[in-house]
């Protein structure tokens, strides 16, 4: 019923409403003009594109969608590695009072802590524990690899830079929580 009735208004569409449909769908990178020369491929893209948001918002309300339910605030995460890490310039700027809430934090990992992080990444790519993201490697957009890595995962599997990251991405937003005044959750 929903595919019908996507289908009909699509196809219900005159050339000039086709074509802002079809520019907005070539804007977003996700399709080639060729697939979507015809009013038919721009009301099966339509109904992919309603469909994949009715489902991202099922799976949303109904799970743990990018850890919103196993969120903790950022305060539990604190570690006094993060806390050396924010300078009072780096302070200022979070302040909404006196900067615009942006702040580069140089040197957050050694450089030695970096080339062990991302060999172990490597490592784990190599396993075949990252995967591509199927739309852009379909598109030849971008060429991204993913995978959900947790420190205790981490750290069980050995991958100690890996964690020691993941560890200090975790901590750095109760500092920048202290300094900003935002509360934040990881």
């Amino acid at each position: 019923e929903f595919a019908a009735a996507t289908g009909r208004a699509v196809l219900g569409l005159g050339p000039a409403e086709l074509a802002a449909v079809r520019e907005k769908l070539l804007s977003d990178g996700v399709r080639r003009q060729e697939e979507l020369a015809s009013a038919e491929q721009l009301a099966a893209a339509v109904f992919e594109r309603a469909l994949s948001g009715k489902l991202i918002e099922e799976a949303q309300q109904s799970g743990d969608y990018w850890g919103g339910a196993s969120a903790v605030p950022a305060a539990q995460c604190r570690w006094r590695r993060a806390s050396q890490l924010i300078t009072d310039g780096v302070r200022s700027a979070l302040r909404p009072s006196h900067g615009d809430g942006i702040a580069v934090v140089d040197g957050a990992l050694s450089p030695a802590e970096v080339a062990a992080a991302r060999s172990e990444l490597l490592a784990m790519d190599g396993s075949a524990r990252l995967s591509e993201v199927r739309h852009q490697a379909a598109q030849g957009v971008r060429n991204d690899r993913i995978g959900w890595l947790s420190a205790d995962q981490l750290e069980a599997s050995g991958s100690r830079a890996l964690s020691l990251a993941v560890r200090l991405l975790r901590a750095l937003p109760a500092e920048v929580q202290e300094a900003g005044g935002w509360p934040l959750a990881v």
